[in-house]
């Protein structure tokens, strides 16, 4: 898998959001809180929606401390370990979003081994996570707004 650099991210057609303060202060938001069975589908659906093209993640793993990233493997499963070959030999961050992804990346975050936000560009929202369980998602407009809460409903997930 091949990242991309960080301009590139922010020349996406994405809600860029430096911290999560800034997104509480400028963005329309929900948390949505469920099982991580929940959270995943969720990310699912979303995909979907938006299309590959139009969905990206991030993941520091490149950017751990040797003793980060043995701690972080320490919690992985061997085909999980093998997925992160490709994230090895690089210092991105930003990921395209893809189906083989998703069970990886949304299982470390909802366990908070390691956390991602994702990001999606056809339907404007970012989904940061995780506090126990409760992820923030933020919303270019109150339409927008009601489309993915929509969709966390039928995943199962509460949406305040």
């Amino acid at each position: 898998m091949k990242g991309i650099s960080d301009q590139e991210f922010l020349q996406k057609n994405l809600l860029h959001i430096s911290n999560i303060e800034e997104g509480f202060r400028k963005y329309d938001y929900a948390i949505l809180s469920g099982t991580e069975e929940n959270y995943r589908e969720f990310i699912e659906c979303a995909l979907s929606m938006n299309g590959e093209e139009n969905s990206y993640f991030d993941c520091y793993y490149s950017r751990l401390e040797e003793e980060g990233r043995e701690k972080f493997l320490e919690n992985l499963t061997p085909s999980e370990k093998e997925k992160l070959t490709d994230m090895e030999h690089t210092q991105a961050i930003y990921y395209p979003l893809t189906e083989r992804w998703i069970p990886l990346v949304s299982r470390v975050t909802a366990r908070e081994i390691l956390f991602s936000t994702f990001y999606f560009g056809k339907y404007l929202c970012t989904l940061w996570g995780n506090y126990g369980l409760r992820y923030p998602i933020f919303f270019k407009d109150k339409e927008t707004r009601k489309i993915y809460e929509g969709t966390a409903r039928a995943c199962g997930l509460e949406v305040e």
